[in-house]
C-alpha cells in the first residue's frame, strides 16, 4: 500500500473543527493514558534496539573510534535503551549533550536535548520535558534534517495531546504533517497515521478511527517497524473493545505481546498486559484477568514507573470490586491513589477517590465513603475550568435577556394592533350610532366588545411594564457581573507583578554574583537567561492583561488631537523598530479630523508594530490612508508581511488567540483584542482583509463630529 500524505491536508481543517470538544468526552480520561504509550512509541526518535545491537554499539563506544562519531554513538545507545533501562537511557542522552558543547556540534546538541525531552515525557515530567523539546526545536531547525526536525514535533504534538491541549497538540502535528515529503513511506508517517486514528478514536468516531489504524498497521508491516506494529496492534485493540468486539480486540493484543517481547520492549508489554486484563474482565474470566494484570504489575514495578504502576494499581482495584473483594479493592484503590498523587495527575486522582467511594458504599462505611466524596467533588471542582464556567454563564445571561427583548417586542406589537383594532371598532361604533340611532342592540354588543378589548389592551400594558421590569433588572446584574470580572482581572493581574519583579531582580543578582568560571561551566548563564526571557514574557501578558482590563473602567482623559498628530506621535514611539528592520512608512490622504489622543495612539501602534512583527520581507512597507463619510472616519494600515490564512481572520481579535510560536514572534496574543474592545467603545469597528504571504490590511472605523 502507498499512502498519500495528501490524504492529512484535506482533514486538518475537519480536525480542527472538533477538536475544543475532546476534553467534554467522558471516557477520554482512560483513553489518553493508553494512547500516550502508543504515540510516543510511533515516534521515529524512539526505535528501541534489541540486545544485541546494544551490545554492538557498546563495544563500539568502548573500542577506537574517531572522536567525531562518539555524540552519534551516544545517542543511539540512549535510543536503544528507551524501552528497557530508562536510567542509562537518561545517563547516555546526558553524555551526548555533554559531549556536543565540548565540541560545538549543534546538531548533536539540538538531538540530545530531545532525547532527554523525550525521556522525561516517559516519566510523566510532561512540563520540564517540553522545556526541553522547545530548546532542542529551535537548534534541530537550523542546524538538523528535515526528518529530525519532523519527530520534534510530533513529540511535542502528543506531549500536549496528554496534557490535554488538543489544539496546541493539532497544531503541532499540523506542522509535522506539511514538513512531509509527497508519498513518504517511512515511520514517521505511519506515526502521524496513528496520532490521526487516535484524535478520532477519542472523538468517537470509531469507523475513521479504524480506517487510519489499519493504514497505519498495513505501512509499519511494510517497512518492518516492529515497535509501530505493536502501538498499533494496541490501538486497534481499544477501538475493537470500545465497538465490544472482545474476541478481536484481544486477538490484537496477543499479537502485539508477541512481538513486545521478542523486540524487549517492556514498556509496551506493560500496556498490553493490562489492557488483556481489562479484557478479561469484561468477558467475566477473573482469573486469567487477574494474572495479566499481575504481571503487568511486577513488571511496571521493574521500571520504577510510577504512572504505569498507579493505573495498574487500579485496574486490579475495579477486578477487585467486581469480585466483592472490597478490603482488597480498597487497599489497591489507595496505593494506586498515592502514586496517581506522587506523579501529578489529577484525573486518576479522581478515578481513585471514585472508586473508594463505591467500595466503602458497598461495606455500608458510609463515614468513609462520605470522606472520600468530599476529597473527589473539592479535587473536581479545581480541575474544572473557572473561566470557561463564567463564559457559560454569561452566555446564558445574553440568551435569557435576548428572549425577554423579543418576547417584549411581541407584546408591544400585539398591543399596538390591539388598539388599532379599538379605534377601528370605536369609529364604526360611532356611524352606527349616527346613521341607526334605533340599532340599540347592535350597538350594545359593539360597546360591549369594545370594553372587553380595552381590559384586555391594558392587561397587555401591566405585562409588558412588568416584563420590562425584569429585563432592566437583568441588564443590571449583567452590568454588575461583568464589572465584576473585569475588576477581578485587574487585581488579579496586579498582584502578580510584585513577585513577577523579585523573580527577575534576584535572577539577575545571581547570574552576576556568581564566579565567571562557574557560570561557564555549568551553563549558568543559560538557565538564568531562559528565566530572564520567560518572566518578561509574563510581564508583557500581565501588562496587557492591566491594560484590557483598564478599558472601560473608568472615563479616560480626553486630549483631542488631530488625526496625523497621533500617527506622528506613535512614529516617534517605534522609531527604533522602524529603523533598525529599515522600515517604509507611507501616509497617504487622511482626513483632518481631531481625535481622542489616548485611544488612537493604542489603535494605530498595536496595528503598525504587528506589520513591522509578522513582516519577513526584507524591505518591509507599511501604508496608512483615511478617509470621512457621513461623520464616520476609516483608517485602513496595510502592510507587506507574512499575511493570515482567511480560516483565523475573524479569531484574532479574540484575547490570547495565537496563531504563530511565541518563542519566534513575542507578545500576549492581547494587542488585536485590546484594539477590538477600544474601537468598540468608540462605536466603531475593525476587521483584517489578508492572503498568506502576501500581506494583510486592517481598516478601522470610529465615529467623529470634529471636521476641521
Amino acid at each position: 500500500m502507498f499512502v498519500n500524505v495528501s490524504i492529512f491536508t484535506k482533514n486538518r481543517i475537519y480536525l480542527f473543527c472538533f477538536m475544543p470538544r475532546l476534553n467534554l468526552i467522558l471516557f477520554s480520561t482512560l483513553i489518553r493514558i493508553v494512547l500516550f504509550s502508543a504515540l510516543l512509541v510511533n515516534q521515529p526518535s524512539l526505535v528501541y534496539a534489541n540486545t544485541l545491537e546494544v551490545d554492538s554499539l557498546l563495544a563500539i563506544l568502548n573500542g577506537e573510534i574517531p572522536s567525531e562519531e562518539k555524540g552519534e554513538i551516544l545517542l543511539k545507545l540512549s535510543k536503544s535503551l528507551q524501552g528497557s533501562d530508562i536510567e542509562s537511557s537518561f545517563e547516555y542522552a546526558n553524555k551526548a549533550y555533554d559531549w556536543s558543547i565540548e565540541m560545538a556540534d549543534k546538531n548533536i546538541e539540538g538531538q540530545s536535548l530531545k532525547s532527554i525531552g523525550t525521556l522525561k515525557l516517559l516519566k510523566w515530567e510532561l512540563d520540564e520535558g517540553l522545556d526541553y523539546l522547545f530548546r532542542a526545536i529551535e537548534l534541530i531547525e537550523q542546524h538538523g534534517t528535515k526528518e529530525q526536525l519532523q519527530g520534534c514535533l510530533n513529540t511535542i504534538g502528543s506531549a500536549y495531546y496528554r496534557k490535554g491541549d488538543n489544539m496546541v497538540a493539532m497544531e503541532y502535528f499540523d506542522r509535522a504533517i506539511n514538513t512531509l515529503e509527497k508519498d513518504s513511506q517511512n515511520e514517521l508517517t505511519a506515526g502521524i497515521l496513528g496520532n490521526i486514528a487516535n484524535i478520532h478514536f477519542a472523538e468517537g468516531d470509531l469507523e475513521k478511527a479504524l480506517k487510519y489504524s489499519h493504514q497505519a498497521l498495513e505501512l509499519n508491516r511494510e517497512i518492518n517497524n516492529l515497535n509501530g506494529i505493536t502501538s498499533t496492534l494496541i490501538n486497534l485493540g481499544s477501538q475493537y473493545s470500545k465497538k465490544k468486539s472482545y474476541d478481536k480486540a484481544i486477538k490484537y493484543y496477543e499479537e502485539a505481546l508477541e512481538i513486545a517481547r521478542s523486540n524487549k520492549n517492556k514498556r509496551l508489554e506493560v500496556l498490553v498486559l493490562m489492557n488483556l486484563g481489562n479484557r478479561y474482565s469484561a468477558k467475566e474470566d477473573f482469573n486469567l484477568a487477574m494474572s495479566y494484570l499481575e504481571k503487568a504489575l511486577v513488571i511496571s514495578d521493574e521500571l520504577e514507573d510510577s504512572g504505569q504502576k498507579g493505573k495498574t494499581l487500579y485496574n486490579i482495584a475495579s477486578l477487585q470490586r467486581k469480585l466483592k473483594n472490597y478490603d482488597q479493592a480498597i487497599s489497591y484503590g489507595k496505593q494506586s491513589l498515592e502514586l496517581s498523587s506522587k506523579v501529578g495527575n489529577k484525573k486518576w486522582v479522581l478515578h481513585s477517590y471514585k472508586l473508594l467511594v463505591e467500595c466503602y458504599k458497598s461495606k455500608e462505611d458510609f463515614k468513609k465513603a462520605l470522606e472520600f466524596k468530599s476529597l473527589y467533588h473539592t479535587l473536581q471542582d479545581s480541575v474544572y475550568n473557572i473561566e470557561k464556567s463564567e463564559k457559560i454563564s454569561e452566555i446564558s445571561t445574553r440568551y435569557e435577556t435576548k428572549e425577554k427583548e423579543i418576547e417584549n417586542q411581541r407584546l408591544k406589537d400585539e398591543q399596538l394592533k390591539n388598539e388599532a383594532i379599538i379605534h377601528q371598532q370605536k369609529t364604526i361604533g360611532l356611524l352606527i350610532g349616527l346613521i341607526l340611532l334605533l340599532t340599540l342592540t347592535v350597538l350594545g354588543v359593539l360597546y360591549k366588545n369594545y370594553k372587553n378589548k380595552s381590559k384586555y389592551s391594558e392587561n397587555l400594558v401591566k405585562e409588558v411594564a412588568s416584563r420590562t421590569a425584569d429585563l432592566e433588572k437583568s441588564n443590571l446584574q449583567l452590568k454588575v457581573s461583568n464589572m465584576e470580572l473585569e475588576r477581578f482581572a485587574y487585581i488579579t493581574s496586579h498582584d502578580l507583578k510584585e513577585p513577577l519583579r523579585n523573580i527577575m531582580s534576584f535572577t539577575g543578582l545571581l547570574d552576576r554574583n556568581l564566579p565567571e568560571e562557574v557560570r561557564t561551566q555549568k551553563n549558568i548563564s543559560q538557565y538564568t537567561e531562559f528565566i530572564l526571557n520567560n518572566t518578561k514574557q509574563l510581564n508583557f501578558l500581565i501588562e496587557d492583561v492591566l491594560e484590557y482590563s483598564r478599558i472601560g473602567t473608568s472615563e479616560p482623559e480626553i486630549k483631542m488631537e488631530y488625526l496625523k498628530d497621533v500617527l506622528n506621535s506613535v512614529l516617534s514611539s517605534i522609531s527604533e523598530a522602524i529603523n533598525k528592520k529599515n522600515v517604509e512608512v507611507k501616509i497617504g490622504d487622511l482626513p483632518l479630523v481631531q481625535v481622542e489622543q489616548t485611544n488612537l495612539f493604542q489603535v494605530f501602534k498595536c496595528l503598525i508594530v504587528n506589520g513591522i512583527k509578522y513582516n519577513e520581507n526584507p524591505k518591509p512597507i507599511i501604508s496608512i490612508e483615511g478617509k470621512l463619510t457621513n461623520g464616520i472616519c476609516q483608517i485602513s494600515v496595510t502592510d507587506n508581511g507574512i499575511g493570515i490564512e482567511e480560516k483565523y481572520q475573524d479569531q484574532i481579535f479574540e484575547m490570547f488567540k495565537r496563531l504563530h510560536d511565541k518563542r519566534k514572534h513575542g507578545g500576549s496574543g492581547l494587542g488585536l483584542a485590546i484594539c477590538k474592545k477600544i474601537l468598540t467603545r468608540m462605536n466603531g469597528d475593525i476587521f483584517v482583509k489578508s492572503k498568506l504571504g502576501e500581506g494583510s490590511t486592517f481598516t478601522f472605523s470610529f465615529q467623529t463630529s470634529e471636521e476641521v
